[in-house]
């Protein structure tokens, strides 16, 4: 992609709406976790009375748009997965239903249509959609099918003999002996995707606390070594140096095992293999343990959230206070739409445009770029919301 799409992908923003598609609020503290809250109100009620055709909420809101709470057609598609998009975005040439069956059975004229017509600048995918050509082979996948970054469209573009090359997906050139060898040499991984199942021995190792018998024949955890009791066929697990005694300065622990004793650590510590001490592991320090804040501790980890979320029940993920669903603005080629991280029910804000990049939002209007015949273009609408959660839109 462009240096203005990739600058305006940063800029993709969730905000906080507190009435999309059902008419009340998450659960609060005052409700169970059967429960949810009417809107604009203290009222808890049943799950089960959301779209029952009885009035439970004062603002007649628990019996606001069913159809998009059952997912009926013609407004709605359900996907395989359960999932639930609206009807508009089926064969449209994207896979809104994580499973793809919104694009399943879709003849090419159905998905290309009348107006889909690439201009000389673009590239077909394979599905019929079109993408600027600057985004072929620019190691991001923008047709939904990939088509614009399969290695026979990008071997033309960069040398890289097939014959005894591996093309990974960011357009770097490897040797394919290095494919499928269990260390990332691509440097995002493609060359160890869909590989087939390593064999178990390689990961038979001490550091894991696992036993390899000598026969090469069994791998064994190290509970099972030396417990008078031959797990591994050739016993190679009760022999040897089982008698030796673990020595006192192991700080935890201490395992006989037929190589000698070996010391270990409780979990959230290493051993040091100085001392045979037990040392912290600062698990903050791997990327996504916790949603927010992270707070090392020896031997674990607490999760915390920044002010105006709480922790969830899992300990891990932070969610808005009283804040109602969060709304992620996206784009795709010709649309900009809105997803609810929630309900997981995407609906459309503004549609038939051109070579869409990125879209951003400041709460009072909304932009997005567009690359189109070498021409870049930046579009403000002003954006509002009726009560029934879709938006309306007026050019600026």
């Amino acid at each position: 992609m462009g240096p203005l799409q990739l600058a305006c992908c940063l800029f993709l923003v969730i905000l906080s709406y507190q009435h999309v598609v059902r008419g009340y609020e998450p659960s609060s503290g005052s409700c169970s976790s059967d429960q949810v809250q009417c809107r604009d109100s203290t009222t808890c009620i049943e799950k089960s009375q959301i779209c029952d055709g009885v009035t439970n909420c004062e603002n007649e809101d628990d019996e606001y748009d069913c159809d998009a709470y059952f997912c009926k057609a013609p407004s709605y598609f359900k996907c395989k997965d359960d999932g639930c998009i609206t009807m508009i975005f089926t064969c449209d040439g994207s896979n809104d239903c994580l499973d793809g069956s919104d694009e399943a059975n879709c003849t090419i004229e159905s998905i290309i249509g009348d107006s889909e017509i690439c201009g000389v600048s673009d590239f077909r995918c394979a599905s019929g959609k079109c993408v600027s050509q600057h985004w072929v082979c620019d190691g991001d996948a923008d047709c939904a099918d990939g088509s614009d970054e399969a290695p026979e469209e990008c071997k033309t573009k960069i040398d890289c003999d097939l014959k005894t090359d591996y093309l990974c997906e960011n357009h770097i050139c490897i040797v394919k002996d290095w494919v499928c060898d269990g260390f990332d040499d691509c440097g995002d991984n493609s060359d160890e995707k869909n590989c087939p199942p390593r064999d178990v021995m390689e990961d038979c190792l001490a550091i894991n606390e696992k036993f390899k018998c000598h026969d090469n024949l069994k791998c064994i955890t190290y509970d099972k070594l030396c417990d008078t009791h031959a797990d591994c066929n050739d016993g190679s697990d009760e022999s040897g140096q089982c008698s030796t005694v673990c020595p006192s300065s192991c700080q935890f622990k201490c395992k006989q095992t037929p190589s000698g004793p070996v010391c270990y650590c409780p979990p959230g510590t290493h051993t040091s293999t100085q001392n045979n001490s037990c040392v912290d592991i600062d698990e903050c320090v791997h990327f996504g343990i916790c949603d927010q804040l992270c707070t090392n501790t020896y031997g674990s980890y607490v999760c915390s959230c920044e002010h105006g979320f709480e922790l969830q029940s899992d300990g891990k993920t932070c969610k808005v206070k009283d804040g109602g669903d969060a709304i992620l603005y996206f784009s795709t080629y010709d649309e900009v739409r809105t997803i609810n991280l929630n309900s997981g029910l995407e609906t459309p804000v503004a549609t038939g445009l051109k070579h869409v990049a990125g879209v951003a939002c400041d709460g009072q209007s909304l932009y997005w770029s567009s690359i189109y015949e070498g021409e870049e273009t930046i579009y403000q609408i002003q954006a509002g919301w009726e009560r029934e959660g879709t938006v309306w839109c007026q050019q600026a």
